[in-house]
């Protein structure tokens, strides 16, 4: 695999380095993430039939959960983007907690080399917001500034399928949620919110990490 990777001439940019490491999934990503200053790990994923699992399977659901220093991005086996195009990003949110440069570095950085649109949307049972998180709305606007981007409101208890609707329709290319106490994540992978999902995602999912 990597001496595939190192002969493809539009690759010049990348170092590919292969780590073994004798551990658990979760262990080992956890020690190479500390030992070498990992800024962001890539998964790939086929889910599996389980309940549980169904959306992106087990390793990737527990790295999702577990690892809370490094943001992920799992890539389902079905994703069918083509090779440089990334036209629109949806961030899935709630405003409830603040946002930090830190935090959401990975997502301005994609964003900003595709010159992707952002669509912040929140799905709620009214569109009406709290002084909070009015501010924590604006605080996306600074960040984001620079970038061409708009917010959305869906008004629906069911916010799993909203979401997957809402990138359905549009045509959306890459899902951003955080993995935070007042943020989407949990709700989005329990069991029972898993079956408001028809099928597998067919998208990239980019976990953004609480890193303060």
């Amino acid at each position: 695999l990597v001496d595939g990777l190192q002969t493809r001439q539009d690759h010049n940019n990348h170092h590919f380095e292969m780590v073994s490491v004798y551990n658990t999934v979760i262990d080992a990503i956890k020690e190479s993430v500390k030992k070498l200053d990992i800024s962001l790990i890539v998964m790939g994923t086929r889910g599996e039939t389980d309940a549980m699992d169904f959306l992106y399977g087990s390793n990737a659901v527990d790295v999702m959960e577990k690892i809370e220093n490094c943001p992920v991005l799992v890539v389902p086996d079905l994703s069918s983007l083509p090779e440089g195009v990334l036209g629109e990003i949806v961030f899935a949110t709630n405003y409830k907690s603040p946002y930090y440069r830190q935090e959401l570095e990975q997502m301005l950085e994609i964003s900003g080399s595709y010159k992707a649109s952002i669509r912040f949307l929140f799905v709620g049972d009214n569109d009406s917001l709290s002084k909070e998180q009015e501010k924590n709305k604006e605080e996306l606007e600074l960040y984001f500034e620079h970038l061409p981007y708009s917010f959305h409101t869906l008004k629906n208890k069911k916010a799993v399928a909203c979401i997957h609707a809402f990138i359905e329709r549009r045509s959306s290319e890459l899902l951003v949620i955080y993995n935070r106490n007042h943020g989407f994540f949990k709700d989005f992978f329990s069991k029972s919110k898993r079956k408001e999902i028809g099928q597998k995602p067919l998208i990239p999912t980019l976990i953004l990490k609480d890193l303060n």
